[in-house]
C-alpha cells in the first residue's frame, strides 16, 4: 500500500471514530434532556458532568483533527502553490533591483549574457528565501566565476598559474576559474586581496557540491558557512559595479 493509500485509510478511520463520538454525545443529550425533571439533583449533576466530559472529548478531538487538517493544507499550499509560483513572485519582487545591478556592469553588453545572469541572480534569491545553503553557495561561486572571467577578459587581465596546497600546478593557459582568481589576488583586484583568497580557498570549491559524492564526503554547507561567505560575495559583487 502506498503512502497516499495509507493516509486515506487513516483519515477514513479517524472520520468514523469522530462520527461515533458525536453520535454518542448527541444521543446522550437526546435521551437525557426530556427526562431532566424526573431526575434528582445529584443524579442530574452527575449525568450533566458526564455529558460535558463526553462533549469536551468529542470537540477536543475534532479540534485537533481540524488543526492537523489545516496544517496539511498549509503544507500542501507551500509545496504545490508556492513551489510552482515562488520564482515568479521573487522575480517580480527583485526584478528592478537585479536589472539595475546588471546594467551597472559596464563590461557586460551581450543581451543573452545579461539575461542568463539575471536568471541566476533570481535563483540565488530563491535559494536564500528557502534557506537552501548548499545551492546558495553554489550559485554565489558560479556568479562570481562568470563576473570575474568576463571582467578580466574585457580589461585584459590575464589568468596566471596556480599551485594548489597539495602541490598540483594548474597552468594559466587552461584558463580555469582558479587561474583568474589567482590573477585577482596578484593584482589585488578591487583592493580585495584577502576576500579573493577566501573565494579561492572556500567558495570556489563549494561549487563542486553540485556533485552528491562530493557533498557526502566533505563538510556540510550550513548556515554558518552562509553567514561567513555572504559578506564576501556581497562585497566583491558590489565592486564589479564600479
Amino acid at each position: 500500500m502506498s503512502d497516499d493509500d495509507n493516509s486515506i485509510e487513516k483519515l477514513r478511520k479517524q472520520s468514523i471514530l469522530d462520527s461515533m463520538l458525536r453520535f454518542l454525545f448527541i444521543g446522550s443529550l437526546a435521551f437525557f434532556v426530556p427526562r431532566i425533571k424526573e431526575l434528582e439533583n445529584d443524579t442530574f449533576l452527575i449525568i450533566f458532568f458526564i455529558l460535558l466530559m463526553i462533549g469536551a472529548v468529542v470537540f477536543s478531538i475534532q479540534f485537533v483533527r481540524d488543526l492537523k487538517a489545516y496544517e496539511r493544507y498549509l503544507h500542501f499550499f507551500n509545496e504545490k502553490f508556492l513551489g510552482l509560483h515562488s520564482q515568479i513572485f521573487i522575480y517580480k519582487k527583485y526584478q528592478k533591483d537585479i536589472q539595475k545591478d546588471i546594467s551597472s556592469f559596464n563590461f557586460i553588453t551581450d543581451r543573452k549574457e545579461m539575461k542568463i545572469l539575471e536568471r541566476n541572480l533570481i535563483s540565488l534569491k530563491m535559494f536564500e528565501m528557502i534557506q537552501d545553503y548548499k545551492y546558495i553557495l553554489i550559485a554565489m561561486g558560479s556568479i562570481l566565476e562568470f563576473l570575474l572571467i568576463k571582467y578580466c577578459r574585457v580589461n585584459n587581465l590575464q589568468p596566471v598559474d596556480y599551485r594548489s596546497p597539495d602541490g598540483n600546478l594548474i597552468k594559466a593557459n587552461r584558463k580555469r576559474f582558479v587561474n583568474y582568481i589567482q590573477s585577482a589576488i596578484n593584482n589585488n583586484l578591487f583592493y580585495q586581496k584577502k576576500k579573493w583568497k577566501l573565494v579561492q580557498t572556500y567558495l570556489r570549491d563549494f561549487r563542486n557540491y553540485i556533485h552528491i559524492n562530493k557533498e557526502c564526503n566533505e563538510e556540510e554547507i550550513d548556515k554558518n558557512w552562509y553567514k561567513s561567505m555572504k559578506p564576501i560575495f556581497d562585497s566583491i559583487f558590489e565592486n564589479f559595479k564600479l
